[in-house]
């Protein structure tokens, strides 16, 4: 009964309540938790190149067995949820399709972005270098 309450707990609190709920219930949890963020965030950068390679070319990376094996795991559940929601509601997916390919790699040199507004903007200055480093590629 008791793992029927965590579970119900787990999925029907947002996020920062159950870390205050966990960190008083389960500390121990709670910190493990927290040490796996800190090392997701601090490997970001190397699993998020990682993963564009592997977009990129899914034969081409080897990397260990489960590694290899967590990123076809991935790509199929991701290619899974969009074939879902291509058939929930077609209309809706073609319309986001769309609106993704305003910005492909044509319209890159138009972006015109000055040094300031980067420093002032961490998220855009962490996804423009990321996007950088996706189209020198290409």
């Amino acid at each position: 009964m008791e793992d029927i309450d965590q579970l119900t707990l787990e999925l029907l609190m947002n996020k920062s309540t159950y870390q205050k709920y966990l960190s008083q219930t389960n500390p121990k949890r709670a910190e493990e938790n927290r040490i796996y963020k800190e090392n997701l965030h601090k490997f970001s950068n190397n699993i998020m190149k990682l993963t564009s390679d592997y977009l990129s070319n899914p034969d081409e990376i080897q990397v260990t067995n489960e590694v290899n094996e967590m990123l076809d795991t991935f790509g199929k559940t991701w290619v899974k949820y969009f074939e879902t929601k291509e058939l929930e509601n077609p209309e809706e997916y073609k319309k986001s399709q769309d609106q993704d390919t305003l910005f492909d790699e044509s319209h890159m040199e138009d972006v015109n972005i000055s040094s300031s507004q980067l420093k002032k903007n961490p998220i855009l200055n962490k996804r423009l270098n990321y996007s950088m480093e996706y189209y020198s590629k290409h």
